[in-house]
């Protein structure tokens, strides 16, 4: 029958879908619910992952369904009997258990009076019997600790809905002390036996996990008391999370044990690969492809979840572990100044499978907000004075851990609810077990439902966004007056790096969370309209003060909104903070009606582009992330600004043709952010807007108006200028990216304009004879350049670039035959023109103007295309 049938069985015995069930089965069938659950009980005695996947799903039945009041009396006493007599022990047997254990232990992590203290969690002993085979097999499942978290969780949904929500019955265990590990076994970690790692690494597990369920069960509890407790559980985890990244890397070969039982495959330790930075890597060594990066595991849990827990915080004396935080202590430099420690950079993303999940209902923590110490108008003495009154805020470690998990949370349930929450459908025989991992109590859940519960924190999003943008407004204010008294000691201090970098993960996270919610696919609906507009109002709300409760036009709404973000693009501090911003905006544009949105979203973009982006060693961002954030940046400013073909003719003729002339370490005048190493991404939006705007370009019809062919002349003159600037630039900048880029999408031009602009030269040539015979002169020479770039490539042997390069010279070579057969049919005095423009004659058209390229002779077109093929060759 299995286990899941035993719970369909239960359901359709005593199940009820009302909320209030008062109602006893009758004798019978109570007897035959309580038999098939003993039944279930002797039957998983033996399989501590069968029980606890018969608790998990027992528990996740009484979250969504009643059961009759006889029988969860019956559950209720049950399981907090056999929870008290396994893992709950008296301060009297303290001592016998110290004695037997092979490893150090004591109670730690206590929050109750020392009245209060008198039961405790006894943990690592029954660990250890877990680890001993011999052992394991002759005390029974119900003793192992894998079932520690699942059986609390059955007791706490009894107990709710047995006292209509409360818990004050079993508040105890929120503060209950731990029989952990002694914490400075952890700095002897390498000195130990094997099967003594194995006690620390799975401890450690349990213990997160025990935590991590405390905090589900007591989230909602509305007492003053009880949320601080419940705070200081969450600075456990993030303190664990630190032990297990520092523990984790010296037991390599440790496999924890699972924490999700509904996947069909056992759960898999990640392989432990030593992270490689930017200095161990070989100079121009090539990463694998950006999409098999990711596939390996790239995801927000992973690439932030570095360091868990800030350097400086303040330990807390009712943790009764100092000894926790004794590698956590500043270092003292030459100078006599602070430095923060070096974090771990051991990922814990890949263990998220054995690790319990957090209840949507967790995040309503984050309307607490953050401890008033990381203020910006609060200096760093009175944020340490006022940690007295901020018992109940949160810190920057368990806010970024909330927010972690939030964001994964959001982006599983609305991002990907639109292909079945999953993000692919399986076939015959393949499950997607792996993409359920941390998210199956979520999957309850429908993606309304998880909207609306984010809808209610929307606020607290918005507080927390305007704490950490004026964190780093001040931040800016405090670098300029250090700046102007940099010849005195006496200037404003600066917060440590490690603060600042944390507070700015927290941003990137909170706004990945908005962004999440407010592309919602769901929000098109007409039922979801009144739900989408409570989100709206809280930006009309925040811009004025005197707004009323009436009715808001959906469009005013979507404009505060649009302004409010927009606020926070000055103080984003690094470039993938504001990609995220420049997303949202992109978001509320896509659903406005207001066309004006998109040309203030262009100047943003402008903006950013106007920045130096600078890492927090004050060197200048660069690497193919930096780049792939730089090109939305770009493509955006240009998609989004009221002439594209113009955009990118300034883009080309003046910015990146400034470049040619300018030195390693210099930048563009205008374009802050473009340098020698992101060259490549302007290069390659430019050129990939180019294709996309020239085919929204139509073909000349002999019906047209002379206005409309002269328009369409135009901007084909544009798009022949920025191909040949374009083309010419690669003699400067011949990177392989480059000269890639130049390849595919000139043929691409070339194609296009075959089909859509020779219609409409032949329609003007004689009509504006000049205009289209420089136009054409021009594209020849950026034909021939490409015919030379492509006999480059093939001489060369870059494979990469071979099938380009074969298809480029077919389609190169058929535009010159075109270009010089329509002259030849039209003027024969055409061959007598070409040789004076050969000869040094008129300039064409659309060549790079003196102010543009500094007169560089590497980078200004010849007119003799054979001196020009020559001088290319010499180049490469």
């Amino acid at each position: 029958m299995g286990v899941m049938g035993a719970i369909a069985i239960i359901q359709a015995l005593s199940g009820s879908s009302e909320k209030e069930n008062t109602e006893n089965l009758t004798k019978e069938k109570y007897k035959q619910v309580v038999d098939l659950l003993e039944l279930m009980r002797s039957s998983c005695r033996r399989d501590a992952e069968m029980t606890s996947l018969f608790q998990d799903s027992l528990a996740a039945t009484l979250a969504t369904q009643r059961l009759a009041k006889n029988v969860e009396a019956w559950i209720a006493d049950n399981m907090t009997e056999a929870f008290e007599e396994t893992f709950v022990a008296d301060l009297e047997e303290l001592p016998q258990l110290q004695e037997k254990s092979v490893v150090p232990i004591e109670r730690l992590f206590g929050l109750n009076n020392e009245a209060e203290s008198t039961i405790f969690i006894n943990l690592v002993p029954l660990v250890k019997k877990m680890l001993d085979k011999t052992q394991a097999a002759s005390q029974g499942s119900h003793q192992s600790p894998l079932c520690l978290a699942p059986l609390f969780r059955l007791i706490t949904r009894c107990e709710m809905l047995q006292s209509g929500g409360d818990l004050e019955n079993i508040d105890a265990l929120l503060g209950c002390p731990i029989l952990m590990l002694n914490p400075d076994l952890y700095n002897k970690l390498s000195s130990l036996t094997l099967k003594e790692k194995d006690v620390v690494c799975a401890s450690l597990f349990f213990c997160n996990n025990w935590a991590r369920e405390v905090v589900n069960s007591f989230a909602s509890m509305t007492s003053e008391e009880m949320k601080g407790k419940v705070v200081m559980r969450l600075r456990v985890i993030t303190q664990l999370n630190e032990l297990l990244a520092r523990c984790l890397p010296q037991h390599p070969s440790f496999v924890p044990f699972p924490a999700v039982f509904e996947l069909d495959k056992p759960a898999v330790a990640p392989k432990l690969v030593a992270k490689s930075t930017g200095a161990d890597k070989k100079k121009g060594g090539k990463g694998g492809k950006g999409k098999k990066q990711k596939k390996a595991g790239a995801t927000i849990d992973e690439t932030l979840v570095n360091s868990l827990t800030q350097d400086g915080e303040e330990a807390d004396t009712t943790l009764t572990q100092a000894s926790l935080d004794a590698d956590s202590s500043k270092t003292k430099k030459s100078d006599g100044s602070e430095t923060a420690p070096a974090k771990p950079t051991f990922d814990l993303g890949g263990y998220r499978q054995f690790f319990r999940e957090l209840d949507i209902s967790v995040f309503s923590i984050l309307k607490l907000g953050l401890s008033s110490k990381w203020s910006s108008n609060v200096s760093e003495s009175d944020g340490v004075a006022s940690l007295g009154k901020d018992k109940v805020k949160l810190d920057l470690p368990e806010l970024r851990f909330l927010l972690e998990d939030l964001s994964l949370k959001l982006k599983h349930a609305l991002a990907l609810s639109a292909t079945n929450s999953t993000g692919r459908r399986g076939g015959f025989g393949k499950g997607d077990d792996s993409r359920k991992i941390g998210f199956a109590n979520l999957d309850h859940h429908s993606p309304l439902h998880i909207a609306s519960q984010v809808a209610s924190l929307f606020p607290t999003l918005c507080d927390l966004i305007e704490e950490a943008s004026n964190f780093f407004q001040a931040q800016k204010s405090t670098d300029a007056d250090n700046d102007d008294n940099d010849d005195s000691m006496e200037g404003n201090l600066l917060r440590p790096q490690a603060d600042i970098d944390a507070m700015g993960v927290c941003l990137q996270l909170l706004l990945q969370c908005v962004l999440s919610l407010l592309s919602w696919e769901g929000w098109r609906r007409e039922e979801n309209q009144d739900l989408f507009m409570t989100i709206l109002i809280v930006s009309v709300r925040r811009l004025s003060s005197d707004a009323s409760d009436g009715f808001v036009p959906q469009q005013e709404g979507i404009r505060c909104t649009f302004e409010y973000f927009s606020s926070v693009v000055e103080a984003c501090p690094v470039l993938d903070t504001a990609v995220l911003v420049i997303k949202l905006l992109k978001v509320l544009v896509a659903v406005s009606s207001d066309g004006g949105f998109k040309d203030k979203l262009a100047v943003h973009a402008k903006s950013l582009l106007s920045r130096v982006w600078k890492n927090s060693k004050g060197e200048l961002e660069k690497g193919a992330h930096h780049n792939e954030n730089l090109q939305l940046v770009i493509q955006t400013y240009v998609t989004m600004s009221n002439s594209p073909l113009e955009t990118l003719e300034t883009l080309a003729t003046r910015d990146l043709a400034s470049m040619v002339n300018l030195d390693k370490r210099g930048h563009a005048e205008e374009l802050a952010s473009l340098n020698r190493w992101t060259f490549p991404a302007f290069y390659k939006v430019m050129l990939t807007q180019l294709i996309a705007n020239i085919k929204r370009i139509p073909a000349g019809k002999k019906s047209n108006s002379i206005e409309v062919l002269e328009e369409l002349l135009l901007s084909w003159t544009i798009a022949v200028k920025i191909l040949y600037t374009a083309v010419s630039l690669t003699k400067v900048f011949n990177g392989r990216g480059n000269l890639s880029s130049a390849m595919k999408f000139g043929r691409q031009f070339v194609e296009l304009f075959l089909r859509q602009g020779m219609p409409l030269m032949d329609i003007l040539f004689r009509r504006r004879h000049s205009q289209v015979e420089k136009l054409l002169r021009s594209l020849q020479q950026s034909t021939r350049m490409l015919h030379h770039l492509c006999g480059h490539s093939k001489g060369e042997e870059i494979l990469t670039q071979v099938s380009i390069a074969s298809s480029g010279n077919t389609t190169a070579a058929a535009e010159d035959d075109d270009d010089d057969g329509d002259e030849e049919e039209e003027a024969e005095e055409e061959e007598d023109g070409d040789n004076a423009a050969a000869e040094g004659g008129e300039d064409s058209e659309v060549e790079l103007d003196e102010h543009d390229t500094g007169n560089n002779e590497n980078t200004r077109p010849q007119d003799d295309m054979t001196n020009a093929g020559g001088s290319y060759s010499e180049i490469f």
